[in-house]
């Protein structure tokens, strides 16, 4: 049987934003407002790792988006490139990894990387509405996912790009 997590065990140590870019100059708030056919393409991947420490694990979140307008749907030259980072203290961080073949180290069991996960992409979405005011960005927030499907989602790409370095 795993072992339950109790969140009085879990607090946020670190976050930061490693990575920021924005690209271009025209607010993406005023493209909205003037262009009903433009929108923001992103993409976003989530890993999950253990730090340095026997208690600590880190989430990273890597967040691109490009606004397109148009039909078809073009860039306009506005976007950006973020990652943040969460790092996690949890008390029994020991009790709650496990073992699997396709890794040399223990991971996390997926009860507590999807409840790590979803706390660290509500926290990134804070950041990042904070960090994108008074830029060309200002206005753009992460949208609210299923943390289920992020996780898949990132699983399937990273499995992609170890497969595309093989061959």
């Amino acid at each position: 049987m795993a072992t339950p997590i109790d969140i009085q065990k879990i607090k946020i140590v670190g976050g930061s934003i490693p990575e920021f870019v924005v690209k271009g100059r025209q607010s993406i708030s005023a493209l909205m407002a003037q262009d009903e056919t433009a929108a923001i393409n992103f993409s976003q991947r989530v890993h999950i790792g253990l730090a340095n420490t026997p208690t600590h694990i880190a989430v990273s979140l890597d967040v691109t988006c490009e606004a397109v307008a148009g039909n078809p749907a073009e860039p306009v030259g506005v976007g950006g490139n973020f990652t943040v980072d969460i790092v996690f203290e949890v008390e029994n961080l020991t009790d709650l990894l496990q073992m699997i073949d396709q890794h040399p180290r223990p991971i996390p069991d997926m009860q507590l990387a999807t409840l790590l996960i979803s706390i660290a992409y509500s926290t990134a979405r804070g950041m990042l509405w904070t960090r994108v005011a008074g830029t060309p960005l200002e206005g753009f927030t992460l949208p609210i996912v299923d943390v289920m499907q992020l996780i898949k989602d990132s699983a399937a790409a990273e499995a992609e790009e170890m497969n595309a370095v093989k061959n």
